[in-house]
């Protein structure tokens, strides 16, 4: 934890934009470990930190602080850049990101994760197929229509406009908020330059639990948002 959180600290501290137009909000669910510690140490300018006694999971988490960020900034000409802990961003990831948002189409915009620490053994060659061609895909889905459907929820921005409460137990938070913006009727997209790095999968075992969650929150968001796949049929149906 001491080292992720300490290298995510490096990352955002050399990120390429005016630092009067950067805001940090961290929030710790619940932490028990060094991460408060780490957080609050920061040295981060415009840094708003919430360490959260209560652990509630992700989404709640992201709801208090849209709401206190909100609170303070307001709305307009607002973008919210949604980072995890463990994904680290290339410096120029908020101009290419935030440079589409000129358009006043566009609603959210997605990052271009790559994997690093690669090993022969173990799956993280093979996940790293799978996560390049689903970042082609969704590059492709921007081209056509600009209906990404889910971003990579460790780096994307959406309009600060358009952010709503997650719902309560969600399980693919970053789907949900995404495809809200889509059915308001703007732009979702994918954006190659911005490029931001996670940590390889290795186990097996690491994967399948985290491919569980996203399966039953696909489900979950399925249910959700039904009609979509129900005639009359639409392109934004077709797209999800």
């Amino acid at each position: 934890i001491k080292q992720a959180l300490e290298a995510k600290m490096a990352s955002l501290k050399k990120l390429d934009y005016p630092s009067d137009k950067l805001f940090f909000y961290f929030g710790s669910d619940g932490s028990s470990d060094a991460s408060n510690a780490i957080l609050a140490a920061s040295g981060l300018q415009n840094l708003h930190f919430f360490p959260f006694e209560e652990r509630r999971g992700k989404p709640p988490v992201i709801n208090d602080l849209a709401e206190k960020a909100l609170s303070e900034g307001g709305l307009e000409n607002h973008v919210f850049l949604l980072t995890d802990a463990n994904v680290l961003l290339h410096e120029d990831v908020p101009y290419h990101l935030v440079k589409h948002f000129r358009d006043e189409r566009v609603g959210a915009v997605d990052a271009h994760m790559r994997s690093v620490g690669l090993r022969e053994e173990g799956i993280s060659r093979s996940e790293e197929r799978y996560l390049s061609g689903e970042v082609l895909l969704k590059h492709h889905e921007s081209l056509a229509w600009g209906m990404m459907m889910g971003p990579f929820g460790g780096c994307y921005a959406l309009r600060a406009d358009l952010f709503e409460p997650v719902p309560p137990h969600s399980l693919v938070d970053d789907f949900w908020l995404v495809f809200r913006v889509l059915e308001k009727g703007f732009k979702a997209i994918n954006d190659l330059d911005a490029v931001c790095y996670e940590g390889a999968t290795h186990r097996v075992g690491d994967e399948f639990k985290r491919k569980k969650r996203i399966a039953a929150g696909s489900f979950q968001n399925l249910a959700r948002f039904k009609r979509w796949v129900l005639p009359p049929f639409s392109k934004l149906g077709f797209a999800f």
